[in-house]
């Protein structure tokens, strides 16, 4: 076989090799399940102060649930939503 050609088919396999190895290893590569947590987030009724913390069984949108820690009014449940967390 001719030299050259042997040098063209192997660098045509390493050509297409390295062109296709990154797809490959993605396409294979499964990410891992993302994390999420129920939040609930709170705001003070009087002056807007807001705090996010975990839902806790019972909450509800309107929910009175303590007081302020700025001026001592009364905290209200503003939303409840899924907050996905980074992998790690």
């Amino acid at each position: 076989m001719d030299p050259l050609l042997t040098a063209l088919l192997i660098l045509s396999a390493l050509l297409i090799l390295t062109t296709l190895l990154p797809w490959i290893l993605a396409f294979t590569r499964k990410p891992g399940p993302a994390r999420e947590e129920l939040v609930s987030v709170l705001r003070c009724s009087k002056c807007g102060y807001e705090e996010i913390r975990k839902y806790n069984k019972g909450d509800y949108v309107g929910r009175p649930v303590g007081s302020c820690p700025r001026d001592g009014s009364r905290m209200v449940i503003k939303a409840i939503y899924v907050e996905t967390l980074p992998q790690g």
